[in-house]
């Protein structure tokens, strides 16, 4: 079996096993809300799930297949988790609808795509051949091009030009967004770097994983996955689930493509005809994403307004709640964001402004099969 056919196996399990552990975390919020932390079974169960996937499954995975083969999975664990859930098996039940069953075949249909006609080389790479590709002018114009955007947008948000900071919720959404998409990226990248160090030491022998590229890699990994958590958290902590997930969602997996293409030069092994597909490919399966996400957010709102309980087994890491108040109604959590819901005499409208003390997040900065703890 081709090597990238076993990292694209492994991207599902790595989905599935994500998708197991964010609901049996969200089963330990009901179950065992009256149980002290350090026993909430279901919750380390679910944690476990979520950490085999990120420092193991991910790591095969991304040393046997392309970054930006890879990349566009990452969407997929919150359908496997909507599955799941209508399903009962994980103890969360919900039931789904026409527009789930439609997103979810969406998003299949673009990861299908993007499978048959990205790069499926995969190549192994020596640490000599990563001093290279650190060196490529191509590498270093892309890395210096989004630095210099991440670098002018954060300015205008410090300078508050026309109001940006203080007027304009959407510039900081897209701003957090970006900047820990931009950490996420470089953290996958480093991740697939790592990959390829280990699997050159098991394939021969040697202790390749000891030279200094990979170490050096390893240490600023940790340093953008710390990165990316913080300004993940930022994006979900201030805009509602419909806006942050998407948005967040679709600049993680272009510039993990992007970065990808560039780095390891995947988009020169496909032909033109490949390309153009594999990018229309990436499009649907983003909006395919998108659109379950605004749909799951749509509902949880309308329980909310008519003050039924919200059907949330799609949340991302629930860990805990904050306590309902009168100013602010009861809480429920929605892909790991506290988020107050809104009184029935109210109007709905977007909260911008809530504190989340989740950080569903990608390990490594964008795990390609998920969500997954810090």
């Amino acid at each position: 079996m081709e090597p990238w056919v076993v990292g694209l196996l492994l991207v599902f399990v790595g989905c599935f096993s994500s998708a197991i552990g964010l609901l049996l975390m969200k089963h330990s919020t009901s179950a065992e809300a009256a149980l002290p932390f350090f026993r909430r079974k279901f919750w380390f169960l679910g944690f476990t799930f979520l950490i085999v996937n990120a420092l193991v499954i991910d790591v095969v995975a991304l040393a046997l297949a392309p970054l930006s083969l890879v990349a566009p999975f990452s969407g997929v664990t919150i359908v496997i988790a909507s599955w799941l859930a209508s399903s009962g098996l994980v103890f969360v039940k919900e039931t789904l609808d026409w527009w789930d069953t439609t997103s979810t075949c969406i998003a299949l249909v673009g990861v299908t795509v993007t499978s048959i006609f990205g790069s499926h080389a995969s190549p192994v790479y020596s640490a000599a051949d990563l001093y290279a590709y650190f060196s490529k002018p191509a590498f270093q114009a892309y890395l210096a091009l989004s630095l210099s955007a991440l670098a002018v947008l954060w300015l205008l948000y410090a300078a508050n030009v026309a109001q940006l900071r203080t007027k304009a919720a959407w510039f900081s959404i897209v701003l957090f967004s970006y900047t820990s998409a931009a950490f996420g990226s470089a953290s996958l990248l480093l991740l697939k770097v790592v990959g390829s160090g280990i699997r050159v030491a098991l394939q021969t022998g040697t202790a390749a994983f000891g030279s200094r590229l990979y170490v050096v890699s390893l240490a600023v990994l940790v340093l953008c996955a710390l990165a990316q958590l913080a300004f993940l958290h930022f994006t979900l902590a201030n805009s509602p689930v419909s806006y942050g997930v998407p948005t967040y969602q679709t600049l993680l997996t272009v510039l993990t493509i992007v970065s990808g293409g560039v780095f390891f030069s995947e988009f020169d092994r496909m032909p033109p005809a490949h390309f153009v597909c594999f990018v229309a490919g990436v499009a649907i399966s983003l909006f395919g994403v998108a659109l379950h996400a605004s749909h799951r957010h749509r509902l949880e709102r309308a329980q909310a307004a008519v003050g039924a309980a919200p059907d949330d087994g799609h949340a991302a890491l629930p860990i805990a709640c904050a306590p309902a108040s009168a100013a602010t109604g009861p809480t429920h959590t929605a892909y790991g964001i506290e988020a107050a819901t809104l009184a029935a005499a109210s109007p709905p409208k977007p909260r911008f402004h809530e504190r989340s003390r989740l950080l569903p997040a990608t390990f490594g900065g964008g795990s390609p099969s998920g969500y997954a703890p810090i």
